[in-house]
């Protein structure tokens, strides 16, 4: 992740999606395991590709996270241990609408969930959940939508209540609500 400038902020590198099918669409689906730089860092044969159907063309977000879940579900994914991408990270959101991250991770937890193959615990269903709301917590963060942020890491948090991220969401956007601090961070 680097900055305006081009600085790295982070490296983040992640572990191998392996074990069984399920155990690597929990991995992925729960982010313990990625595909680092989304699809720009990634190496696939075409043939998975073709197997699995190639991006969901009707989604308008999440389709990477979605196609990394069908490609879990039949291949383990490994990880390069050294980061081969830089993502910019300009803090405008990333997908420029929460709605629209919040209603396409909801249709990718919706095909999992309707896997059959899949064996997703309650508990499970409920961490997902609680991380995508996570995810539009930051997304309205990032945009300086304080109420909103607040609001979607409080849904977050009461479905998952071990999730840090949610919890340092909620106290920050609440705390720059109340005090009336503007988009800007003025």
């Amino acid at each position: 992740m680097v900055d305006a400038e081009g600085r790295p902020i982070r490296t983040v590198l992640f572990e191998d999606a392996a074990g069984d099918a399920n155990d690597r669409v929990h991995r992925i689906a729960l982010r313990r395991s990625w595909v680092g730089g989304s699809g720009s860092g990634a190496l696939i044969p075409v043939e998975t590709f073709r197997q699995v159907g190639g991006f969901d063309e009707s989604l308008s977000a999440a389709e990477d996270w979605d196609m990394w879940l069908r490609i879990a579900a039949k291949y383990p994914v490994r990880n390069v241990r050294e980061a081969l991408s830089q993502i910019w990270d300009h803090r405008g959101g990333t997908f420029r609408g929460v709605a629209k991250l919040r209603i396409n991770q909801m249709a990718v937890l919706g095909k999992i969930e309707r896997e059959p193959s899949l064996r997703l615990s309650a508990a499970t269903r409920r961490r997902i959940h609680a991380m995508i709301l996570s995810d539009a917590a930051g997304e309205a963060f990032g945009g300086g939508d304080w109420k909103s942020s607040a609001a979607y890491a409080l849904r977050s948090a009461s479905l998952w209540p071990l999730s840090a991220k949610s919890w340092h969401l909620l106290a920050g956007s609440s705390l720059r609500w109340l005090a009336g601090i503007d988009r800007t961070g003025a």
